[in-house]
């Protein structure tokens, strides 16, 4: 694994920390030496801060996917009687527990028609 450099100085914080994280992926699923890693980390963190520099971008961080999850377990968990028992569990309003039985229901009503 490689340390985070220490000598970057005047590179932002976050491209340092995309070169860093580049490089990681590149060692550790493609088994690519640590000084090629380095290297190639921090081209393309260059080309991400030629191309995107100035911009204000907004990373998601891919909580839809596992809401999805979620709701498919609140669904699962929902016998038509226990909404506040699953509001309480997860947090969640009970206007809100009522939203996801809905759509999970239609979503898999949907899914049956097309098979």
């Amino acid at each position: 694994m490689m340390h985070k450099s220490q000598d970057i100085g005047r590179i932002p914080e976050i491209i340092s920390d995309l070169a860093y994280h580049a490089a990681q992926v590149l060692i550790e699923s493609m088994n690519v030496d640590s000084a090629s890693a380095k290297n190639v980390g921090h081209a393309i963190a260059d080309r991400m801060m030629r191309n995107w520099g100035g911009q204000s971008i907004y990373f998601p961080k891919g909580i839809s996917g596992r809401a999805s999850d979620r709701d498919y377990q609140i669904y699962s968990e929902c016998n038509g009687r226990n909404y506040a028992e699953l509001a309480k569990k997860y947090n969640l309003t009970l206007q809100w527990i009522y939203k996801i039985v809905k759509r999970v229901h239609t979503e898999k009503q949907q899914k049956q028609r097309m098979l």
